[in-house]
């Protein structure tokens, strides 16, 4: 009776270890967040093909306000995000790293055509001293776009004014001749100059930024969460290929452009429109390069928007 009881008993711990070898693995669900705009566009292939990239995957258009209460709560897993709010969050709450720069500026000043392009003058200095005692109308107060100008303009010793101001606002009055500069993000920029025919596109934030400041203009990336790095490292990888692949696509043609932007479009949770996008996605400046490789570029930038971070700080993802 002994010799039966304890067969019965081995049989039935074999078929326990048997049943729990093959059980099939759960995959994982993860959440992709992007704000809506131009850093979007990084992302929009994988979500207009719905790229799973071998995992069970949500994607998500979300407003800019909203991006500072995702990493707060952990809501997402991977984030497209400004680099200053990413490198804050992540320096400071540690559940989140930088993977990669998308968003090399798309941050554009615009103004009445009786001033001189960046390309039109000798050297920045001549171009820089059009706004000396001027007033410019900016949007996002405080972020990226005057904070960033602000900077230039005291690295190159020009005193003029930024006042605050949104985007349909200047984009009527540079139409009605009442301001004479303006910064603007694209596609506004371009859907502003479609009809205001007596303004034009003076320079980008980011190339007079690389020639007053000397650094880089990395406004926006990709940031992934801890937990699933640590944990489903084949996921990043994998994810690191498919968004390559989609900033590719959308820079390869403007027809490419135009249907990523009019699927943005009919998703109802984007301003994007592929007419526009279609005309100005070089503009959005959209190209990958890994965080770790130009993080240098990258605590000079939020630094001047006032984030302070070590530069040995533990907030760059390398793949090891």
């Amino acid at each position: 009776m002994k010799k039966l009881l304890v067969l019965v008993l081995l049989f039935s711990l074999v078929a326990v270890i048997f049943v729990g070898c093959n059980e099939t693995p759960t995959t994982p669900t993860y959440t992709v967040m992007t704000p809506d705009g131009a850093p979007s566009m990084a992302i929009a292939k994988m979500m207009m093909d719905n790229n799973q990239f071998g995992r069970k995957v949500n994607y998500s258009i979300i407003g800019s306000e909203a991006v500072s209460a995702s990493f707060t709560n952990g809501d997402a897993d991977f984030i497209i995000a400004p680099s200053n709010v990413g490198v804050m969050f992540s320096n400071k709450l540690g559940t989140y790293k930088m993977v990669a720069v998308t968003s090399w500026g798309n941050l554009f000043v615009v103004g009445s055509n009786t001033y001189k392009a960046l390309s039109e003058c000798a050297d920045v200095s001549e171009f820089m001293q059009q706004f000396a005692g001027k007033e410019i109308a900016s949007i996002g107060t405080n972020f990226v776009p005057d904070k960033t100008f602000k900077h230039i303009l005291t690295t190159a010793n020009v005193n003029a004014t930024l006042t605050a101001s949104t985007a349909p606002l200047i984009q009527s009055d540079l139409k009605d001749g009442k301001i004479e500069f303006g910064i603007l993000g694209e596609p506004a920029v371009t859907a502003t100059l479609m009809n205001a025919t007596n303004a034009k596109r003076l320079c980008s934030v980011s190339d007079i930024w690389k020639q007053v400041v000397g650094t880089e203009f990395t406004q926006a990336g990709l940031f992934v969460k801890k937990s699933v790095i640590e944990n489903d490292k084949a996921a990043v990888e994998s994810f690191i290929g498919e968004l390559k692949a989609s900033i590719e696509f959308l820079n390869a043609s403007a027809d490419n452009a135009k249907s990523l932007g009019n699927y943005m479009e009919s998703t109802g949770k984007s301003t994007l429109k592929g007419a526009v996008v279609s005309k100005c996605y070089l503009q959005m400046s959209q190209k990958f390069v890994m965080a770790a490789d130009v993080k240098d570029d990258v605590l000079a930038f939020v630094k001047v928007l006032g984030v302070n971070v070590a530069v040995d700080a533990d907030i760059f993802y390398t793949a090891k």
